[in-house]
């Protein structure tokens, strides 16, 4: 690139008006300081490449397809998302909980329920075996989100139950992060537990190129159960 700016006035020209076009986009477009910064770095150190760096590795946004089906979903989700008035109970109870979970609404649009009861655990084993027992009793649906899965004393166990339930007609669903189990898993695990009745699949798999959707990982831990039982 270097060499071919040296020899050919015209694209010279394009390139340095590329790279304060990219300057000027970075300095005015609507984000935080903190994202901005590092881009700037890098164009006052290596200006033209690395104005096509920016254009290759910038873009955060997802395809417009992606769009659609988010807006799929939500629209699927939100009549389950109203606030009742349990946030005005919680008011009168604890004003300190009840302006966090105004913001977590406005921000996330999760409401506040009653009714519940939460046990917390100190230890990976007392969850696991609670989480076993639990898993045995399901009898309609199974929701399990997790970044990292390895096999061994924990996940055996619960793929042998994984696999009965579905054998039983319980709807078993498994989501695992692709990039956060590269060194855990074979790549072919998901169509392994496929073939055990589980609906599996890796999020945002790997693929061996240069982007930034990479960066897009489910660090989630989240087991449901029937919709009554939930495990963070």
């Amino acid at each position: 690139l270097s060499w071919l700016i040296e020899v050919f006035v015209p694209l010279a020209v394009l390139a340095w008006v590329l790279y304060f076009i990219v300057l000027l986009y970075i300095l005015n477009r609507d984000e935080i300081p903190e994202n901005k910064l590092p881009w700037l770095v890098i164009l006052l150190l290596i200006p033209i490449f690395g104005s096509f760096l920016f254009l290759l590795l910038s873009n955060n946004n997802a395809s417009k397809d992606d769009y659609i089906r988010f807006e799929k979903s939500a629209k699927k989700i939100r009549p389950h998302m109203a606030q009742t008035n349990n946030i005005v109970k919680l008011k009168d109870l604890d004003k300190d909980a009840y302006a966090q979970a105004q913001y977590l609404f406005m921000g996330a649009k999760m409401p506040v329920f009653d009714k519940s009861k939460t046990t917390y655990y100190p230890l990976g084993e007392d969850f696991h075996t609670d989480l076993i027992n639990e898993l045995s009793k399901a009898k309609h649906f199974i929701f399990m989100e997790y970044f990292i899965i390895q096999e061994g004393k924990m996940w055996t166990p619960i793929h042998k139950v994984l696999k009965e339930k579905a054998k039983s007609g319980v709807e078993v669903y498994l989501m695992y992060d692709d990039l956060g189990c590269i060194a855990t898993l074979p790549e072919d695990f998901y169509e392994q537990l496929q073939k055990d009745g589980i609906n599996c699949v890796p999020c945002n798999k790997f693929k061996p190129i240069l982007s930034h959707i990479h960066n897009n990982r489910d660090p989630r831990k989240i087991t449901v159960i029937d919709g009554k039982v939930g495990f963070t």
